[in-house]
């Protein structure tokens, strides 16, 4: 059984940890000057911000960390946060991110993955996905979590043709 607050200190600890602006953040964002962690503030962890990053041209990226700590060859999506309570998980919900870093210590690497195209191959394939792979439960205390296990190859092509779209002239 997972728990809610053990889980959430661990990846506060982790998210405090020198190699995020040290490592990982310049690579993606060369022009970083400073960030902000908000992982204790409520508003902005209802949205799924994170940590908020300040590029030097003045514009702000929210970022959505996860952390896994095991290496399953997958990008776990939350479908829902709590079946019981019918709560939608991450995928589902409209959020103030720009990116979720997806972040797999073992192996040390780290995936920079636009939201909105993240959702909208959500969107898309879902039905299929869901047919194609195993649901992944997470219990709780009083809840359970549900995800879906996508593996990275195949959620970056999904989110490269949910950008194409066809229209009407």
């Amino acid at each position: 059984m997972n728990n809610f607050q053990i889980d959430l200190k661990e990846s506060q600890t982790e998210s405090r940890k020198s190699y995020w602006l040290e490592s990982i953040y310049p690579q993606y964002f060369p022009t970083i000057i400073s960030s902000s962690l908000h992982d204790n503030d409520k508003e902005y962890q209802k949205y799924g911000i994170d940590r908020m990053i300040f590029l030097k041209d003045g514009y702000k990226i929210g970022i959505d960390e996860k952390t896994r700590y095991t290496d399953y060859g997958d990008l776990l999506l939350e479908e829902s946060s709590s079946i019981e309570y019918n709560t939608p998980g991450w995928i589902e919900k409209q959020q103030w991110i720009d990116y979720i870093v997806y972040n797999i210590l073992p192996i040390q690497k780290c995936y920079l993955i636009p939201f909105i195209p993240l959702q909208n191959a959500w969107k898309q394939n879902k039905e299929q996905w869901k047919q194609q792979y195993k649901e992944v439960r997470a219990i709780n205390d009083g809840y359970t979590t549900l995800s879906w296990p996508i593996p990275p190859l195949t959620l970056f092509i999904s989110m490269t043709q949910s950008q194409i779209i066809n229209y009407i002239k």
